[in-house]
């Protein structure tokens, strides 16, 4: 019989693909609660790293306007036109549902990154789902809902087995597509799964999770094949 790590004084760490949030209501800190919803990559940086600023004192304050999860449109066009590059990524995605929050966010290594933002709400007894872009595609998710928060495994399933409902019938996952995509425009950089990062403020751990589970696809010599020869 084999001795478990607790005789030896010390506890097997917890697995994070493991892990369910108790809500997906960001409010583990001030800077989750405060950009969960905010849509816009770059201005989600920028605030994080004023809301920093503020907790050591260095800065007053930062205009409430810019923590609405939409900006106004004519203040969108001046915080874009300043930086295109880096602040249009995320900032015309479409309007939330009602009582709709951002669990995760899948960007991509793309000139300007691409961003999908996956969604829940809730619908009576159950979660509903769905990832949006900011070009309108319709995206079919292998799970519609759930009664129960999901999993880091089963949030990691939900995003991989999304596809753009435009008739692709390669059977790849969504990141062997986006991989796929990058590959096509030579802009996968060196190592590869590092081109396409999942980030939560509900999860912890996904981005860990999701760049391992990329990492493990890359790894698998009949993706590997498939993408060298795919048309």
């Amino acid at each position: 019989m084999s001795k478990s790590s607790s005789m030896h004084g010390t506890t097997a760490a917890p697995d994070p693909l493991a892990f369910r949030p108790t809500s997906y209501i960001a409010d583990g800190s001030i800077a989750g609660a405060l950009l969960q919803n905010i849509v816009g990559e770059g201005r989600r940086s920028f605030l994080r790293f004023h809301l920093d600023m503020v907790a050591q004192r260095s800065v007053r304050l930062i205009a409430s306007e810019f923590l609405e999860s939409h900006l106004d449109p004519t203040l969108r066009e001046g915080w874009v036109d300043y930086d295109p590059l880096a602040n249009s990524p995320g900032e015309f995605l479409p309007p939330y549902l009602r009582r709709e929050v951002e669990i995760a966010r899948v960007v991509v290594n793309t000139t300007p990154n691409l961003v999908f933002s996956v969604r829940a709400r809730r619908a009576g007894r159950r979660l509903r789902y769905r990832m949006v872009d900011a070009h309108g595609t319709m995206f079919s998710l292998s799970r519609q809902s759930s009664v129960r928060y999901l999993t880091t495994r089963e949030l990691i399933a939900l995003i991989d087995g999304a596809t753009a409902e435009t008739g692709d019938t390669s059977g790849d996952t969504f990141s062997e597509s986006l991989l796929h995509s990058l590959r096509c425009a030579c802009v996968v950089e060196r190592p590869r799964h590092r081109a396409i990062r999942a980030t939560s403020d509900v999860y912890p751990m996904l981005e860990r999770c999701f760049t391992q589970h990329v990492a493990d696809r890359i790894a698998d010599r009949k993706f590997e094949k498939r993408l060298l020869w795919r048309p």
